[in-house]
């Protein structure tokens, strides 16, 4: 493969790369979220993967990863509005748990993210 011909391909496959989905959530309505870069993916999947992680730990990244990728929640009018004790709990304040854990397994999936996490337990097993 030539050098040029690689650059063209890896150009490809970003520009083809999801970087915003739209998520519908019960009586809101769509809402956008942006792809994390992938350092905050490697942080979540690693976090993530420790076997002594409580619920209430998991929930607390689920929360943050959401947050931190969905700009509608992020606005100062919304924290306002709302007054969180923490930005993060904006997720389970406005959306509920059982949606949350619902928009999470969309969003993983419309980036394509539990396919990756997927790979990463295969490769662990093996």
């Amino acid at each position: 493969m030539q050098l040029q011909e690689f650059i063209n391909k890896a150009r490809a496959r970003k520009d083809n790369e999801v970087k915003v989905i739209k998520i519908e959530i019960k009586d809101i309505g769509a809402v956008e979220f942006t792809r994390p870069d992938n350092k905050k993916i490697l942080e979540y999947m690693e976090k993530a993967d420790k076997e002594d992680l409580s619920v209430t730990e998991m929930f607390g990244l689920t929360k943050e990863m959401l947050y931190l990728n969905c700009p509608v929640l992020q606005k100062k009018e919304v924290r306002e509005e709302f007054k969180p004790n923490n930005p993060y709990d904006l997720v389970t304040d406005l959306f509920g748990i059982h949606e949350t854990t619902d928009i999470m397994e969309k969003f993983m999936k419309g980036f394509g993210l539990d396919e990756e996490e997927k790979k990463n337990e295969e490769e662990i097993k093996n």
